[in-house]
């Protein structure tokens, strides 16, 4: 069962560098991506980096510029066409990607003799898989349905301080602090794809209080079920890493697939009690 769905996980992947390629010179959204790899958007993003070495959008970049190079090569395309064909909003900024890829500017490439490879083969991004002992340490757990009291942050995560401000001094002010069980976030977009000001989470107090909802301040019910849990020790800096061995080591080799559903953050302490060293987070995957 896992081996084959560690083949699953290659094929489906493998679809997406094709359809990248395929599609390049053409508008590629995440969602569009996650369909063609039969993934939910939740997890996808996380799935391709941690698999190819590479965020979906700089393996989209390498593409475009591997395409530039060939045109600069054997067609007399313009810079200019390319720069707007390769999805680059001036000129100025694909001279700069294309020299830092290529060490030339597009003009320098153009009258070279020769050129160095200027694509990677699909197989050598799926070699970059870790074939090693998985280096995590992953439960599966049966998790029931959790109530929530929660404020919504849109923002970079770092930045979610005022929502956790916010939803825990209303808890304060109701006297529902006391039956808090669990703080936890419900982190919905990767900031490897997404754009800052676009990140999406949920800053949730556990509990099963009474409660109701008022203006910013809303309730949900995070669902039970089958979630892959690991514990990751330090800086919530981290995290990213620990997701990624979640993600593209682990995943594809536990015959696990995931759910259409945000992953979690359960936080087992607070920077304000220990050292960033010591911070503790249970990462909770939720599995189909």
């Amino acid at each position: 069962m896992k081996a084959n769905t560690q083949h699953s996980y290659h094929e489906r992947i493998l679809k997406v560098l094709l359809h990248i390629e395929q599609y390049s010179d053409q508008e590629l959204r995440l969602e569009e991506l996650a369909k063609v790899a039969c993934f939910s958007p939740y997890h996808f993003h996380r799935i391709f980096k941690g698999m190819t070495g590479k965020t979906i959008g700089q393996y989209i970049r390498r593409i475009r510029l591997d395409k530039a190079a060939l045109q600069l090569r054997y067609t007399k395309t313009s810079v200019t066409d390319m720069a707007f064909n390769s999805g680059y909003d001036t000129v100025e900024s694909f001279i700069r990607a294309f020299k830092k890829r290529f060490t030339l500017s597009p003009s320098q490439y153009r009258k070279a003799d020769s050129a160095g490879s200027t694509s990677m083969d699909h197989a050598e991004y799926l070699r970059q898989i870790q074939k090693g002992d998985i280096m995590i340490d992953v439960t599966l757990k049966e998790l029931t349905s959790r109530k929530v009291l929660f404020v919504r942050h849109t923002g970079p995560y770092d930045q979610c301080k005022t929502a956790w401000e916010k939803v825990c001094g209303f808890a304060g002010s109701k006297g529902l602090m006391p039956a808090v069980t669990e703080f936890c976030g419900l982190c919905y977009d990767n900031p490897e794809e997404t754009a800052p000001e676009d990140i999406r989470y949920d800053a949730c107090l556990v509990t099963e209080a009474d409660i109701t909802a008022e203006g910013e301040i809303g309730t949900q019910k995070i669902p039970g079920g089958k979630y892959a849990t690991c514990q990751h020790k330090g800086p919530y800096s981290g995290l990213a890493q620990t997701y990624q061995e979640i993600y593209g080591h682990w995943l594809p080799q536990s015959g696990h697939e995931p759910k259409h559903s945000p992953s979690i953050e359960v936080y087992l302490n607070s920077p304000e009690d220990v050292p960033e060293q010591d911070l503790l987070t249970e990462i909770q995957i939720p599995l189909a």
